[in-house]
Protein backbone atom coordinates (compact mmCIF):
# COMPACT_ATOMS: atom_id res chain seq x y z
CA UNK A 1 0.00 0.00 0.00
CA UNK A 2 1.52 3.80 -1.10
CA UNK A 3 1.83 6.24 1.66
CA UNK A 4 0.05 9.27 1.16
CA UNK A 5 3.16 11.07 0.62
CA UNK A 6 5.35 10.01 -1.93
CA UNK A 7 8.91 10.16 -0.67
CA UNK A 8 7.63 8.60 3.02
CA UNK A 9 8.56 5.38 3.28
CA UNK A 10 5.10 2.89 5.19
CA UNK A 11 5.36 1.69 8.62
CA UNK A 12 1.86 2.30 9.90
CA UNK A 13 0.93 1.53 13.75
CA UNK A 14 -2.18 -0.92 14.33
CA UNK A 15 -5.62 0.64 14.50
CA UNK A 16 -6.24 0.60 17.89
CA UNK A 17 -3.57 3.74 18.12
CA UNK A 18 -5.70 6.33 15.38
CA UNK A 19 -8.67 7.73 15.28
CA UNK A 20 -10.35 6.15 12.16
CA UNK A 21 -11.46 9.15 9.78
CA UNK A 22 -10.44 11.32 12.93
CA UNK A 23 -14.07 10.89 14.09
CA UNK A 24 -15.63 12.72 10.94
CA UNK A 25 -13.52 15.99 12.57
CA UNK A 26 -12.19 18.70 10.31
CA UNK A 27 -8.08 19.23 10.51
CA UNK A 28 -7.22 22.81 10.87
CA UNK A 29 -4.09 22.67 12.55
CA UNK A 30 -0.35 20.97 11.99
CA UNK A 31 1.49 20.29 15.11
CA UNK A 32 5.08 19.84 15.03
CA UNK A 33 7.25 17.23 17.47
CA UNK A 34 10.94 16.50 18.48
CA UNK A 35 11.48 13.32 19.85
CA UNK A 36 13.86 13.41 22.49
CA UNK A 37 15.87 10.13 21.70
CA UNK A 38 16.33 7.51 19.57
CA UNK A 39 18.64 7.44 15.96
CA UNK A 40 16.71 6.52 13.06
CA UNK A 41 12.79 7.40 11.70
CA UNK A 42 12.19 4.12 11.76
CA UNK A 43 13.63 3.36 15.69
CA UNK A 44 10.60 5.62 16.32
CA UNK A 45 8.01 4.19 14.07
CA UNK A 46 8.77 0.87 15.71
CA UNK A 47 8.04 2.40 18.69
CA UNK A 48 4.99 3.44 17.72
CA UNK A 49 3.94 0.45 16.52
CA UNK A 50 4.93 -1.80 19.62
CA UNK A 51 3.32 0.66 21.94
CA UNK A 52 6.31 0.23 23.64
CA UNK A 53 6.09 1.29 27.60
CA UNK A 54 2.38 0.61 27.31
CA UNK A 55 1.77 3.74 25.30
CA UNK A 56 -0.74 3.42 22.48
CA UNK A 57 0.94 6.91 20.92
CA UNK A 58 1.37 7.63 17.40
CA UNK A 59 1.85 10.33 14.46
CA UNK A 60 1.37 10.81 11.02
CA UNK A 61 5.37 11.36 10.29
CA UNK A 62 8.82 10.82 11.38
CA UNK A 63 11.48 12.73 9.75
CA UNK A 64 14.80 11.31 10.69
CA UNK A 65 18.12 13.29 10.50
CA UNK A 66 19.11 11.96 7.33
CA UNK A 67 15.71 13.27 5.67
CA UNK A 68 14.14 10.07 5.88
CA UNK A 69 10.46 10.53 6.06
CA UNK A 70 8.30 7.45 7.43
CA UNK A 71 4.76 7.68 7.99
CA UNK A 72 2.85 5.87 10.68
CA UNK A 73 -0.48 7.02 10.51
CA UNK A 74 -3.18 7.67 7.13
CA UNK A 75 -3.57 11.18 6.60
CA UNK A 76 -7.29 9.62 5.95
CA UNK A 77 -7.20 9.27 10.31
CA UNK A 78 -6.62 11.01 13.60
CA UNK A 79 -3.33 9.55 15.05
CA UNK A 80 -2.74 9.79 19.17
CA UNK A 81 0.71 11.90 19.94
CA UNK A 82 -1.02 15.59 20.48
CA UNK A 83 -1.84 14.44 23.95
CA UNK A 84 -3.95 15.50 26.58
CA UNK A 85 -4.73 19.26 27.02
CA UNK A 86 -2.98 20.46 29.89
CA UNK A 87 -3.39 23.81 31.99
CA UNK A 88 -2.38 26.84 29.90
CA UNK A 89 -2.74 25.54 26.85
CA UNK A 90 -3.56 27.97 23.84
CA UNK A 91 -7.20 29.10 24.17
CA UNK A 92 -8.36 27.50 20.74
CA UNK A 93 -8.19 24.17 22.02
CA UNK A 94 -10.69 21.98 23.47
CA UNK A 95 -12.14 18.62 23.52
CA UNK A 96 -9.62 15.84 21.71
CA UNK A 97 -6.57 17.55 20.00
CA UNK A 98 -5.84 14.77 17.89
CA UNK A 99 -8.93 15.09 16.22
CA UNK A 100 -8.61 18.29 14.32
CA UNK A 101 -5.02 17.92 14.01
CA UNK A 102 -1.82 16.39 12.28
CA UNK A 103 1.15 15.35 13.67
CA UNK A 104 5.14 15.15 12.52
CA UNK A 105 7.62 14.10 14.34
CA UNK A 106 11.53 15.18 14.26
CA UNK A 107 14.52 12.81 15.54
CA UNK A 108 16.64 14.50 18.14
CA UNK A 109 18.94 12.26 20.08
CA UNK A 110 19.08 14.99 22.76
CA UNK A 111 16.76 13.98 25.56
CA UNK A 112 16.09 17.62 25.91
CA UNK A 113 15.67 18.29 22.33
CA UNK A 114 18.69 20.74 21.65
CA UNK A 115 20.38 19.11 18.66
CA UNK A 116 20.43 20.87 15.53
CA UNK A 117 18.15 19.70 12.93
CA UNK A 118 20.33 18.72 10.23
CA UNK A 119 20.28 20.62 6.75
CA UNK A 120 18.21 17.17 5.06
CA UNK A 121 16.14 16.78 8.24
CA UNK A 122 14.82 20.53 7.43
CA UNK A 123 14.56 19.97 3.62
CA UNK A 124 12.68 16.99 3.88
CA UNK A 125 10.62 18.69 7.00
CA UNK A 126 10.05 22.08 4.88
CA UNK A 127 8.85 19.85 2.01
CA UNK A 128 6.06 18.03 4.15
CA UNK A 129 5.02 20.43 5.40
CA UNK A 130 4.20 22.55 2.27
CA UNK A 131 2.37 19.13 1.31
CA UNK A 132 0.64 17.86 3.99
CA UNK A 133 -0.60 22.29 4.30
CA UNK A 134 -1.53 22.84 0.50
CA UNK A 135 -3.23 19.41 0.03
CA UNK A 136 -5.53 19.79 3.29
CA UNK A 137 -5.96 23.21 3.20
CA UNK A 138 -4.26 24.28 6.43
CA UNK A 139 -2.85 27.72 6.93
CA UNK A 140 1.00 27.96 6.24
CA UNK A 141 1.64 30.19 9.19
CA UNK A 142 1.68 30.59 13.28
CA UNK A 143 -1.14 28.80 14.64
CA UNK A 144 -4.52 31.29 15.89
CA UNK A 145 -8.15 29.94 16.29
CA UNK A 146 -8.60 29.24 12.53
CA UNK A 147 -5.52 26.69 12.05
CA UNK A 148 -2.20 26.75 11.34
CA UNK A 149 1.20 25.59 12.29
CA UNK A 150 2.47 25.04 16.23
CA UNK A 151 4.62 22.57 18.44
CA UNK A 152 3.23 20.35 21.14
CA UNK A 153 3.82 22.94 23.73
CA UNK A 154 0.72 25.02 22.27
CA UNK A 155 -1.59 21.84 23.46
CA UNK A 156 0.69 20.58 26.44
CA UNK A 157 2.84 23.88 28.03
CA UNK A 158 3.76 21.68 30.83
CA UNK A 159 4.83 18.09 30.15
CA UNK A 160 6.08 19.32 26.88
CA UNK A 161 7.24 22.81 27.09
CA UNK A 162 9.93 21.91 24.94
CA UNK A 163 8.93 21.02 22.43
CA UNK A 164 9.85 20.70 18.84
CA UNK A 165 12.62 22.45 21.13
CA UNK A 166 15.08 24.18 18.72
CA UNK A 167 13.26 23.67 15.65
CA UNK A 168 14.26 26.25 12.81
CA UNK A 169 10.45 27.99 13.11
CA UNK A 170 11.91 31.68 11.08
CA UNK A 171 13.32 29.30 8.14
CA UNK A 172 10.09 27.82 7.83
CA UNK A 173 8.21 30.63 7.90
CA UNK A 174 10.58 32.00 5.37
CA UNK A 175 10.49 28.78 2.86
CA UNK A 176 6.47 28.88 3.51
CA UNK A 177 6.25 32.38 2.29
CA UNK A 178 7.51 31.63 -1.24
CA UNK A 179 6.00 28.38 -0.97
CA UNK A 180 3.43 28.36 -4.14
CA UNK A 181 0.48 26.25 -4.49
CA UNK A 182 1.30 22.89 -5.88
CA UNK A 183 0.57 22.84 -10.22
CA UNK A 184 -1.97 20.74 -11.38
CA UNK A 185 -0.86 19.83 -15.34
CA UNK A 186 -2.94 21.76 -17.55
CA UNK A 187 -6.11 20.21 -18.70
CA UNK A 188 -6.21 17.98 -15.21
CA UNK A 189 -8.44 17.98 -12.62
CA UNK A 190 -7.50 17.74 -8.29
CA UNK A 191 -10.24 17.49 -5.97
CA UNK A 192 -7.52 17.35 -3.00
CA UNK A 193 -7.40 13.29 -2.79
CA UNK A 194 -7.95 12.12 -6.79
CA UNK A 195 -5.82 13.87 -9.21
CA UNK A 196 -7.70 13.28 -12.67
CA UNK A 197 -6.01 13.37 -16.36
CA UNK A 198 -8.21 14.13 -19.26
CA UNK A 199 -8.28 10.67 -20.01
CA UNK A 200 -10.56 9.86 -17.06
CA UNK A 201 -7.82 7.65 -15.23
CA UNK A 202 -6.49 8.68 -11.79
CA UNK A 203 -4.14 8.94 -9.85
CA UNK A 204 -4.60 9.14 -5.59
CA UNK A 205 -2.14 8.94 -2.56
CA UNK A 206 1.61 8.96 -3.27
CA UNK A 207 1.59 8.86 -6.68
CA UNK A 208 -0.77 11.95 -7.19
CA UNK A 209 1.33 13.78 -4.65
CA UNK A 210 4.34 12.27 -7.15
CA UNK A 211 2.96 14.24 -9.82
CA UNK A 212 1.86 17.54 -8.07
CA UNK A 213 5.42 17.49 -6.29
CA UNK A 214 7.74 16.97 -9.97
CA UNK A 215 9.40 20.13 -10.88
CA UNK A 216 7.42 19.75 -14.49
CA UNK A 217 5.22 17.26 -15.11
CA UNK A 218 4.09 17.43 -18.81
CA UNK A 219 0.44 17.05 -18.68
CA UNK A 220 0.29 14.12 -22.02
CA UNK A 221 2.00 12.16 -19.51
CA UNK A 222 -1.48 10.85 -18.01
CA UNK A 223 -1.64 7.42 -16.39
CA UNK A 224 -3.13 4.78 -18.59
CA UNK A 225 -4.59 2.65 -15.93
CA UNK A 226 -5.12 2.91 -12.09
CA UNK A 227 -2.81 2.08 -9.29
CA UNK A 228 -2.39 -1.77 -9.17
CA UNK A 229 -1.07 -3.87 -6.63
CA UNK A 230 0.97 -6.79 -7.48
CA UNK A 231 3.50 -9.93 -5.97
CA UNK A 232 6.40 -8.15 -8.11
CA UNK A 233 6.74 -4.18 -8.87
CA UNK A 234 9.75 -4.35 -10.95
CA UNK A 235 10.60 -7.42 -12.87
CA UNK A 236 13.79 -6.58 -13.56
CA UNK A 237 14.73 -5.39 -10.32
CA UNK A 238 13.24 -7.85 -7.88
CA UNK A 239 11.87 -5.03 -5.57
CA UNK A 240 9.02 -7.05 -3.82
CA UNK A 241 5.49 -6.76 -3.71
CA UNK A 242 3.93 -3.44 -3.57
CA UNK A 243 1.57 -0.92 -6.56
CA UNK A 244 2.22 0.21 -9.73
CA UNK A 245 0.63 2.43 -12.67
CA UNK A 246 1.85 3.22 -15.87
CA UNK A 247 1.74 6.81 -17.93
CA UNK A 248 2.24 7.06 -21.00
CA UNK A 249 6.05 7.88 -20.45
CA UNK A 250 6.92 6.14 -16.91
CA UNK A 251 6.21 3.84 -14.37
CA UNK A 252 5.36 4.39 -11.05
CA UNK A 253 5.94 1.86 -8.29
CA UNK A 254 5.40 1.82 -4.32
CA UNK A 255 6.86 -0.40 -2.02
CA UNK A 256 6.76 -0.29 1.86
CA UNK A 257 10.32 -0.21 1.87
CA UNK A 258 11.34 2.53 -0.76
CA UNK A 259 7.91 4.46 -0.70
CA UNK A 260 6.92 5.69 -4.10
CA UNK A 261 9.61 5.71 -7.02
CA UNK A 262 10.11 6.06 -10.97
CA UNK A 263 11.19 2.43 -12.25
CA UNK A 264 14.07 2.30 -14.90
CA UNK A 265 11.40 1.73 -17.59
CA UNK A 266 13.88 0.76 -20.54
CA UNK A 267 15.59 -1.64 -17.97
CA UNK A 268 11.63 -2.85 -17.29
CA UNK A 269 10.58 -3.16 -21.20
CA UNK A 270 14.16 -5.26 -21.79
CA UNK A 271 12.95 -8.04 -19.41
CA UNK A 272 9.49 -8.01 -21.00
CA UNK A 273 10.53 -8.10 -24.98
CA UNK A 274 13.14 -10.73 -23.51
CA UNK A 275 10.48 -12.34 -21.71
CA UNK A 276 7.95 -12.38 -25.12
CA UNK A 277 10.98 -13.74 -27.40
CA UNK A 278 11.49 -17.14 -24.75
CA UNK A 279 7.60 -17.42 -25.21
CA UNK A 280 7.25 -17.08 -28.72
CA UNK A 281 10.20 -20.00 -28.96
CA UNK A 282 8.65 -21.98 -26.54
CA UNK A 283 5.25 -21.65 -28.58
CA UNK A 284 6.90 -22.58 -31.25
CA UNK A 285 8.74 -25.83 -29.96
CA UNK A 286 5.19 -27.01 -28.79
CA UNK A 287 3.06 -26.03 -32.15
CA UNK A 288 6.00 -28.13 -34.01
CA UNK A 289 5.59 -31.20 -31.60
CA UNK A 290 1.47 -31.11 -32.14
CA UNK A 291 1.94 -31.07 -36.01
CA UNK A 292 4.22 -34.11 -35.46
CA UNK A 293 1.99 -35.88 -33.26
CA UNK A 294 -1.27 -35.07 -35.71
CA UNK A 295 0.32 -36.63 -39.04
CA UNK A 296 -1.34 -39.82 -40.39
CA UNK A 297 1.51 -42.21 -40.78
CA UNK A 298 2.12 -43.22 -44.05
CA UNK A 299 1.23 -47.44 -45.57
CA UNK A 300 4.11 -49.24 -46.57
CA UNK A 301 4.75 -49.13 -50.29
CA UNK A 302 3.44 -52.71 -52.22
CA UNK A 303 5.31 -54.03 -54.94
CA UNK A 304 2.15 -55.27 -57.22
CA UNK A 305 3.99 -57.81 -59.66
CA UNK A 306 5.48 -59.52 -56.43
CA UNK A 307 2.39 -59.97 -54.95
CA UNK A 308 0.41 -60.63 -58.31
CA UNK A 309 3.27 -63.49 -58.04
CA UNK A 310 2.86 -64.49 -54.73
CA UNK A 311 -1.02 -64.63 -54.99
CA UNK A 312 -0.28 -67.24 -58.05
CA UNK A 313 1.97 -69.40 -55.90
CA UNK A 314 -0.21 -69.70 -52.96
CA UNK A 315 -3.50 -70.38 -55.83
CA UNK A 316 -1.08 -73.09 -57.42
CA UNK A 317 -0.05 -74.64 -53.67
CA UNK A 318 -4.45 -74.78 -53.05
CA UNK A 319 -4.43 -76.92 -56.27
CA UNK A 320 -2.12 -78.97 -55.51
CA UNK A 321 -3.34 -79.59 -51.97
CA UNK A 322 -6.81 -79.99 -53.06
CA UNK A 323 -5.26 -82.72 -55.93
CA UNK A 324 -3.41 -84.81 -53.17
CA UNK A 325 -6.88 -84.46 -50.76
CA UNK A 326 -8.48 -86.06 -53.55
CA UNK A 327 -6.40 -88.96 -54.03
CA UNK A 328 -6.10 -89.49 -50.10
CA UNK A 329 -10.10 -90.15 -50.54
CA UNK A 330 -10.07 -92.59 -53.25
CA UNK A 331 -7.40 -94.47 -51.59
CA UNK A 332 -9.29 -94.13 -48.21
CA UNK A 333 -12.32 -95.21 -50.35
CA UNK A 334 -14.02 -92.27 -48.89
Amino acid sequence: MSSDYSPALTMLVPDAYVFPGSWGATRRWLILHKTAGFQTAQEVAAYFQAGSDGNDVSVHYVVGLDGTVVQCVREADGAGGNGVLEAGHDAWWSGNPNLVTFSIEHVDPDINNASPVTPAQQAASFALIRSICTRWAIPMRTADSNGGITGHYSIDPQSRAHCPGNYPWDALWAFLKGAAPMPVPQGWKDNGTTLTAPNKHFLVKGFRDHVLTASAWDASDMPLEEEQSVAEVERHASSGAGTRQLTVGRLLIYTASKGVMESAAGQEIKVCYDEIAAQAKQIATLTAELKAAQTPIAPTAINVTSAIAACQSIATSLVIIEKDATTLKTALGI
